[in-house]
């Protein structure tokens, strides 16, 4: 099970953080779809952007699919998984979509510190 990951102590910056990130990614993804050949090293994002014919998913969506959140709601998620899910392994990609690097560094201190202890 792999999902997104970006913590922070304070749940406001959890949430809002990873969003332009995220939705880089999402589009980047959603764009490398439409490829026939070649592949995606040239384009203008932000030109396809204003030009796709589908609506992208919502940040609420993504914020309901990744996990952007405080330690402890980490924590809940992940033991709601493995409680309804049967889920016994999880991996994370802390690093996406230009998020600084200092920022995804103090967010795997605290998933790290914070969230590991708690499984194993």
């Amino acid at each position: 099970f792999f999902r997104f990951i970006y913590l922070s102590e304070d749940e406001k910056e959890a949430n809002a953080y990873p969003e332009k990130a995220i939705n880089w990614v999402r589009d980047l993804s959603a764009y490398r779809r439409t490829i026939t050949k070649g592949d995606e090293i040239h384009v203008d994002l932000d030109h396809w952007r204003k030009d796709r014919g589908e609506e992208p998913r919502s940040y609420e969506s993504e914020l309901a699919n990744n996990y952007f959140c405080t330690p402890d709601q980490c924590v809940d998620r992940i033991a709601e998984l493995q409680s309804q899910h049967g889920i016994s392994y999880f991996g994370a990609n802390f690093a996406f979509g230009g998020l600084e690097h200092a920022k995804v560094m103090a967010s795997m201190k605290l998933f790290a510190e914070e969230v590991m202890p708690k499984f194993k």
